[in-house]
């Protein structure tokens, strides 16, 4: 035989005996870990409201929205809110102000219903331009969604808002156009 036909025979002896060999095994174990902490988010907050009056003349203007919501409390002593600010009045000048209401019967109010997390607003709210007032309030482990939540299954969550403003004669004609600012916290 040739050299080179010794050397391609040992290969193929080499090659035979290494598929026959138990294949060399290993494993590593991994610890995985997440801090999982309170958190909230508002969800389809409408672009827009309108306040429209319906019924006799001079009744209120009234409009309603739905405002969702996900939130999640620490364990022990954890709270989320939801609040609402007027971070402009009414304009152009001439219209409603909620800046300055010259009567309590003048004031953009608002009312709370329904909410599938938390406790919404009790009683009649007067929405302002000086502090938020509360929308919802949120107790400590609560969260959002199904099973291990407690007693939970809506997600995203929600409350409803009904406002009311006064129609008053004094108002000058045209649109007038204000900003409410919603927060959530989570703690």
């Amino acid at each position: 035989m040739k050299k080179w036909g010794w050397a391609v025979l040992w290969v193929i002896a080499l090659a035979g005996a290494a598929s026959t060999a138990a294949p060399a095994q290993t494993s590593a174990t991994q610890t995985l870990s997440a801090s999982v902490y309170a958190e909230a988010g508002l969800f389809s907050l409408p672009g827009s409201l309108v306040l429209s009056r319906t019924g006799t003349v001079f009744n209120r203007f009234s409009g309603s929205m739905a405002l969702q919501y996900r939130a999640r409390t620490s364990q022990n002593a954890g709270t989320a809110t939801i609040t609402v600010k007027a971070t402009s009045d009414f304009t152009p000048t001439g219209g409603p102000s909620i800046a300055a209401p010259p009567s309590a019967g003048d004031a953009l109010t608002y009312t709370c219903s329904g909410a599938t997390l938390g406790t919404g607003c009790s009683g009649t709210m007067t929405v302002s331009t000086g502090a938020s007032t509360n929308v919802v309030t949120i107790g400590a482990g609560a969260c959002t969604g199904s099973s291990p939540c407690p007693s939970n299954t809506a997600d995203p969550n929600s409350v409803n808002l009904s406002f009311l403003r006064t129609n008053d004669p004094k108002y000058k004609t045209g649109p007038y156009a204000a900003t409410l600012t919603f927060t959530i916290s989570a703690s």
